[in-house]
């Protein structure tokens, strides 16, 4: 895997999420008469009579890997695609944390007027 990034999958259900060319679907969605995607390698789909997608179950005699490789281009960096910082992310600030896990010089950034003076 390059990167890191490559990740193994088994979809379970018509409704969950997938990205395709670089956009978020349903699996239902993908699958939908019309939309030139007729099947997801390893899987297995069940689908009504007018083509609709009922159910995805992974495909039991499937040999080979079910694996999501990202785009080689994942665009300009923006806060659209690169998250925010959570608490997994989160590190300890140079200059000590105060009780309340901020640093003063972050305390008086935020502040109104930005002086941490009260003005």
């Amino acid at each position: 895997s390059e990167g890191g990034k490559t990740v193994g999958f088994a979809l379970r259900s018509a409704d969950t999420s997938v990205f395709f060319e670089q956009q978020l679907w349903s699996v239902a969605d993908l699958l939908a008469p019309g939309s030139g995607v007729r099947h997801i390698a390893g899987h297995e789909v069940e689908r009504d009579a007018g083509g609709r997608v009922q159910a995805i179950s992974p495909d039991p005699d499937w040999g080979g890997a079910r694996y999501f490789v990202p785009s080689r281009e994942q665009g300009d960096l923006s806060i659209m695609n690169i998250g925010q910082m959570s608490n997994d992310l989160a590190m300890s600030l140079a200059g000590g944390a105060g009780a309340g896990g901020t640093s003063r010089s972050e305390a008086a950034a935020s502040t109104v007027g930005g002086g941490g003076d009260g003005g």
